[in-house]
This record gives structure tokens, C-alpha cells and sequence, in this order.
């Protein structure tokens, strides 16, 4: 294979990682829901970078708590069915309004747990938005490209020798 080709195919890959670090194809998580007394709702989500939430009860006199947790404190909270024997990723605790950035730096699975520690029902809405572009990605995609880039720029910009042999 020659020089040209692999360098096409590289910028080529390059463009690729591009597109998927700007891809929302798994944009939000979005949660609207009501909450009895003492219960817990949450879900899993494969999630990388960093993450922008909302979170708001109905009632402002009322409140809940909101938690991330990696697999590994997922499994034990499952289990054990207490957040006290987790180590959390981000944690909010009684909060009726609150917004701001929750950073997820290894990509993973991740849960999102929200609990009503309250003897009453609450309503609520949980907005979580990916950030874009997600940067391993996007930064891997851009250097690939520019080295694919760069290098069939020198092919076609270098003089071209020949080995003349008699």
C-alpha cells in the first residue's frame, strides 16, 4: 500500500472520530416524574465527558437527592439498597432547585439516582444534557486528520526524486 493511501486513511478515520465526537446520538436523559415517600427511581446510562443537569422540584418547600454512581457503587447500592455504602460520582443532597456541570472523565456506565428522603410526595424534572463535542473523540479525530492532512500535503508539496541508476 502506498504512502498516499494510508495517509487517506488515516485523515479519513480522523474525519470519522470527528463526526462521532460532535454526534448527538445519545443526547439526554430527561425525567419527569412523581415520587412517593421514601422512594428512589433511577436508570443506567453509558456516558463519557461532561454533562450539564437541571434539576427542579414542583413544590420549592419540598425537596429530593440526586446522585451519580459508577458501576461499581451501582452494584453495591442494588445490593445493599443504601447510598450511605457508596462512594458517589456527584451528589446532591435536599436540593428543590439546582443547575451546573457534572464531570464524568472515565466513559463508563453510570446510574442516576434521585431520592425522595421526605414522608410526602414529590414531583420533579431532571434534565441532563451531553456537552459537545465529547473531547477523547473529537481531539483523537482532529489530530488524525491533521496528520492525514499534513502528510498528503507534503506528498504533493515535496519535490519528487528519482533514483536514476545506470
Amino acid at each position: 500500500m502506498k504512502i498516499g493511501n494510508i495517509l487517506l486513511v488515516v485523515m479519513t478515520l480522523g474525519l470519522v472520530l470527528i463526526v462521532l465526537g460532535m454526534n448527538p446520538y445519545s443526547s439526554g436523559i430527561y425525567l419527569d416524574e412523581r415520587l412517593g415517600s421514601g422512594e428512589t427511581t433511577g436508570m443506567m446510562y453509558a456516558f463519557s465527558g461532561d454533562a450539564y443537569y437541571t434539576l427542579e422540584v414542583n413544590d420549592p418547600n419540598k425537596s429530593i437527592s440526586f446522585y451519580v454512581l459508577d458501576i461499581r457503587d451501582t452494584l453495591s447500592f442494588i445490593e445493599h439498597h443504601n447510598i450511605s455504602s457508596t462512594n458517589p460520582v456527584f451528589s446532591l443532597r435536599n436540593v428543590s432547585k439546582d443547575e451546573g456541570l457534572i464531570h464524568l472523565d472515565i466513559p463508563g456506565v453510570y446510574s442516576f439516582v434521585v431520592m425522595n428522603p421526605t414522608n410526602t410526595s414529590v414531583g420533579y424534572y431532571l434534565l441532563i444534557d451531553r456537552l459537545y463535542p465529547q473531547a477523547g473523540l473529537f481531539t483523537f479525530g482532529v489530530v488524525l486528520f491533521a496528520f492525514g492532512g499534513g502528510g498528503m500535503c507534503l506528498l504533493k508539496v515535496a519535490p519528487r526524486t528519482r533514483n536514476w541508476s545506470s
